[in-house]
């Protein structure tokens, strides 16, 4: 795929994630979509985490590695959104899966004017197994109704356009919601006028 698309920068937090994280790094560097910048940010892990990081950017120059003591997933998720150079942002959790299409569907669907997406994920257990899907809602009109009581998807499957981000001022925050470090920016973006809609496909696996 050409370097000519958009250049999405992949944010993956990382803290003693050493049993799942060889998975979700390849669900990354394997994604149809090339044009990548994948920042992992090493949380002070105690465990081998670090050293399976390297092992892939010695492989993959597009890996940048963060690695400092433990400051928490919040903290995290901003410096890794404010070191980003990518014109979008691919949230990415340890322990989840993403399936080689995500990305570039994902990228389609923003590039038609969106500025957030998900898509349909499957849950799966710590051994990988299958348990349930869940399909979100397509439709961007009834995003500002499943935000009054819950997130319009999960959250590692998220695409991000990052100017909506930095014009607005907006980053994650646990001041109201400490349930999901997510919710709270979801709404405050959709405050701001964000357009949301979710890919019409599964393309995640959710631990």
């Amino acid at each position: 795929m050409s370097d000519k698309l958009p250049l999405v920068s992949v944010i993956l937090p990382v803290y003693n994630a050493e049993k799942y994280l060889h998975e979700a790094l390849s669900s990354i560097v394997e994604q149809t979509y090339t044009n990548l910048e994948i920042i992992v940010i090493n949380d002070g892990s105690t465990d081998n985490s670090l050293s399976i990081i390297k092992e892939f950017s010695v492989v993959d120059e597009r890996i940048k590695i963060i690695n400092r003591e433990n400051k928490g997933l919040i903290y995290s998720l901003n410096e890794a959104i404010s070191i980003s150079t990518g014109q979008y942002i691919a949230r990415m959790d340890a322990d989840d899966i993403s399936l080689p299409l995500r990305i570039e569907k994902q990228v389609q669907l923003l590039e038609t004017g969106y500025d957030i997406c998900g898509c349909h994920f499957h849950f799966i257990t710590e051994n990988g197994k299958f348990i349930k899907s869940r399909v979100v809602s397509v439709n961007p009109h009834f995003q500002s109704i499943i935000l009054t009581r819950s997130t319009p998807f999960a959250h590692g499957s998220v695409l991000i356009r990052k100017s909506f981000l930095d014009n607005n001022k907006i980053e994650y925050s646990n001041e109201n919601y400490t349930s999901a470090e997510d919710y709270n920016l979801w709404v405050e973006c959709f405050n701001y006028g964000a357009r949301i809609s979710n890919v019409d496909d599964y393309l995640f696996k959710y631990r």
